[in-house]
Formats: structure tokens, C-alpha cells, sequence
């Protein structure tokens, strides 16, 4: 399986939200299998450039899923713990910190990610798996969900949603949903909503997504 994580630092979050995601992204890195990959990105696509990641690393394996007939548990374990759980917890603690950012170019980031980790792979090839820590309030030249309320049928149809959609290859997607307040369209209606929801799942499921799930913290 290939993991890909893609953190929105365009607005801080709170303590609270981010000790839920960190527990929730720990809990599927303290679950990889031997050689499931996780990469980690940070929310600044441009829809041009690549997108690297902040950190990829393959899980060496578990010790609890090692052959003790000619395997070390305890040496598999260790190297789990010290080269793939510790290192990817130091950076998503990092990405976690607070930070603001005058754009927020969800968008652009998923396309990006979705060619860097899922473009070599093939649909079907392996498993894919997307997760994206956000409020999804997308804001940049492509589209401004601060200045209104877009559906996406109708932003579907103008010229910039094809330099925008992603091809995620078939791959599982997670979205864990941050609220904010604090967002909200000049008129003073809150950005987010059931609608602001739908647009996301349509747009994910319009980019080739196979399921997708939203959960809000």
C-alpha cells in the first residue's frame, strides 16, 4: 500500500485537533504492514510544479507479524519503532504546528500528490490510500470558496477545472475535516457546510477516488 498524507497549513489548528489527528495518522502508522510507504506533504501545489514530500518511508514490518522460526521480533520491532514510527511521528508533529498562509491551494496539492505517489504506480497495482488534514477551504487563482459558494456541477464546467482535477487512480480517500469558525464569505455566511462537503465528495469522486470518507474534528 501506498500512503500519501496531505497537510492544509494555510490556517493553525487547534490543540485539541491536532492531538486527534496525530493519534488518528499514528494509529495507521503503528498498523503498516512490512513495505507499505507513507508520504507526507504539505498543502503547496501550484498546479505547475512537482510536489515532493516532506518525508517517504516503507515500514520494515512489525515485530508481532514476524516468523520467530528465523526472524528476531524484538530486532524487527525496534527497527519499526526507530526508523519508521519515531521519524514519521517527529514530522507530523512538525506539520501540526500552528501556521498561516495567504492561500490554500487544496486543489492544486491533491493533483500534485496524486502524480507524484500514484502516477508510476497503475490503477490496480497496488493499494492507494489518500488522507488530507484541511478545513478544505480551497483558495487560490484556480477557485475561491471564500468569496462564495461554488457547486461543484457548475465549477465542473469552467475552463479551470481541467488544469485542477487529479487522477487518483482509484485510491481510498480520507478526509479529516477541520472546523472553522473563522471562515466565512464576505456576506458573513459560514464557509463551511453540508454543501461545502458535497462539493469536496463530488469533486474527490470526479478525480477517480473508489471511497471516500469525511470525518470532522
Amino acid at each position: 500500500m501506498i500512503h500519501a498524507i496531505l497537510i492544509d497549513r494555510s490556517d493553525p489548528v487547534t490543540p485539541l485537533q491536532q492531538q486527534q489527528v496525530m493519534q488518528r495518522a499514528m494509529r495507521l502508522v503503528a498498523d503498516a504492514a512490512a513495505g507499505e510507504r507513507f508520504d507526507l506533504y504539505v498543502a503547496d501545489g501550484d498546479g505547475v510544479n512537482t510536489l515532493a514530500p516532506v518525508v517517504s518511508l516503507c515500514s520494515p514490518g512489525r515485530g508481532v507479524d514476524a516468523n520467530s522460526l528465523y526472524q528476531n521480533p524484538t530486532m524487527i520491532q525496534h527497527a519499526f519503532d526507530e526508523r519508521f514510527v519515531g521519524p514519521l511521528r517527529q514530522e507530523l508533529g512538525k506539520l501540526m504546528e500552528p501556521s498561516r498562509r495567504s492561500s490554500s491551494p487544496i486543489l492544486e496539492s491533491i493533483r500534485a500528490v496524486s502524480v507524484t505517489s500514484f502516477g508510476s504506480i497503475g490503477p490496480g497495482a497496488k493499494r492507494l490510500h489518500l488522507t488530507i488534514v484541511s478545513d478544505m477551504v480551497q483558495h487560490s487563482a484556480g477557485l475561491s470558496q471564500i468569496r462564495g459558494d461554488v457547486e461543484f456541477s457548475d465549477f465542473q464546467r469552467r475552463p479551470q477545472w481541467p488544469e485542477l482535477q487529479s487522477d487518483l487512480e482509484g485510491a481510498d480517500v480520507t478526509v479529516l475535516y477541520l472546523l472553522r469558525s473563522g471562515a466565512r464569505h464576505p456576506n458573513g455566511k459560514p464557509v463551511q457546510s453540508r454543501g461545502h462537503q458535497v462539493f469536496w465528495e463530488q469533486a474527490l469522486r470526479a478525480s477517480g477516488a473508489r471511497s471516500i470518507a469525511l470525518d470532522s474534528f
